[in-house]
C-alpha cells in the first residue's frame, strides 16, 4: 500500500540513538536510520521495558514519542510491563503521552514461547 514501516526492539532502538548521538561506527547509515525513526508511517517499538533504563534512554524515548506525536506519525508500542511498572520506569512526560495519546489494549494468555517449549 506504499506505507513505510520500521520495526525495532526497544533495546535496539536505544542503541541506534545512542550510537548516533555518540558518533559510534556501528551504524552503516546513521543519518538514514535516525530519519527513518522520525519519518516512517508506522514505527513499531517491541518489548518496551527490556532496554537498559538510563537518563539517556528515557530522554531518547521521550524525544521519539513526542516528535512522532507532533508530526502525526503512527507508533505501535508493545510491552509485557503493567501500567504501574511503566510508571515506575519512565518519566511522567512519557507516561502522559502513552496514556493520553495512545489506545491501550491488554492481551491475556499463555506465553507462546513457553507453550512451544512444552510440546
Amino acid at each position: 500500500m506504499g506505507r513505510s514501516v520500521l520495526y525495532l526492539t526497544a533495546p535496539r532502538l536505544c542503541k541506534v540513538i545512542e550510537d548516533y548521538r555518540f558518533n559510534r561506527e556501528s551504524l552503516s547509515a546513521p543519518d538514514e536510520m535516525i530519519e527513518a525513526i522520525d519519518s516512517v508511517d508506522l514505527l513499531i517499538i517491541d518489548d518496551l521495558g527490556t532496554e537498559m533504563t538510563t537518563v539517556f534512554t528515557i530522554s531518547a524515548l521521550y524525544e521519539i514519542i513526542n516528535t512522532r506525536l507532533i508530526n502525526a506519525r503512527k507508533t505501535l508500542v508493545n510491552t509485557n510491563l503493567t501500567l504501574d511498572e511503566l510508571h515506575r520506569r519512565y518519566s511522567e512526560q512519557i507516561m502522559s503521552r502513552l496514556e493520553g495519546e495512545y489506545q491501550m489494549f491488554t492481551f491475556y494468555g499463555d506465553d507462546i514461547r513457553k507453550k512451544r517449549n512444552a510440546l
